[in-house]
């Protein structure tokens, strides 16, 4: 397929729709691709750092995070932050992966925000269990007192043990994967289409920068450059 600006655009006019919206569908599609790629460096990072995990290790860990938002119907967006605040406070990957596992089950049955549970979690293994706490959860009076953070998670397991599961697998939890796999699509078609808005981003400052120089500041070619850039931007 002709993935250029210039084929998506005469494929998409042939088909009646309006450059304005291709501009805007391709700058969706680059900006979800750049926040991905930050999320993945960010967990790569947080991983290496706490583990000194290889490259093979954390492609291996990415590739689970892949897997596991289609089986939670949990976005990676959701997973990988969660899952770096994990291996920061415990420096092992699959402690962190099991706690993660945990932590989708308690979100499931309370509600609560999945990233909010993950910091939660951290700070109880920290022997902070105030957070946990927090949460409305039942926690035996005596573990808490003790700090028995093992003994406080064997208890969320039984309470809330196939939460995450349930959820994924009821039709609001099919609405979930269906967005999930739309935003997979912008990702990939942002992925194809970065070096290629990087090239025409050249090209337009080039032409910007000719213009200025040849009719001034107020021509109606700037504001034109200026507008397809805000569309492609997502501005």
């Amino acid at each position: 397929a002709d993935l250029s600006l210039k084929g998506l655009m005469k494929t998409q006019l042939g088909m009646g729709v309006s450059a304005a919206m291709v501009a805007q569908q391709v700058g969706k599609a680059v900006k979800a691709f750049a926040e991905d790629e930050a999320q993945q460096k960010q967990l790569a990072l947080a991983v290496q750092n706490s583990t000194g995990a290889s490259n093979a290790q954390v492609q291996a860990i990415e590739d689970t995070i892949q897997s596991m938002q289609f089986q939670k119907a949990v976005s990676d967006g959701e997973l990988r932050p969660a899952l770096s605040t994990l291996v920061r406070a415990t420096g092992d990957v699959t402690k962190a992966q099991s706690l993660l596992n945990l932590a989708l089950d308690i979100s499931a049955g309370t509600g609560k925000d999945l990233q909010a549970v993950s910091i939660a979690l951290a700070k109880a293994q920290g022997g902070n269990v105030t957070a946990l706490t927090r949460l409305g959860v039942s926690l035996d009076a005596n573990a808490v007192k003790t700090k028995d953070f093992d003994a406080i998670t064997r208890e969320l397991g039984y309470t809330f043990k196939g939460a995450a599961d349930a959820a994924a697998n009821s039709a609001e939890g099919g609405f979930k994967k269906l967005g999930i796999a739309v935003d997979e699509i912008y990702e990939t078609v942002g992925k194809k289409l970065g070096p290629v808005l990087a090239d025409y981003a050249i090209v337009l400052s080039k032409a910007t920068q000719a213009t200025l120089e040849a009719e001034g500041s107020s021509n109606k070619y700037l504001s034109t450059l200026t507008n397809l850039g805000k569309r492609v931007l997502g501005g």
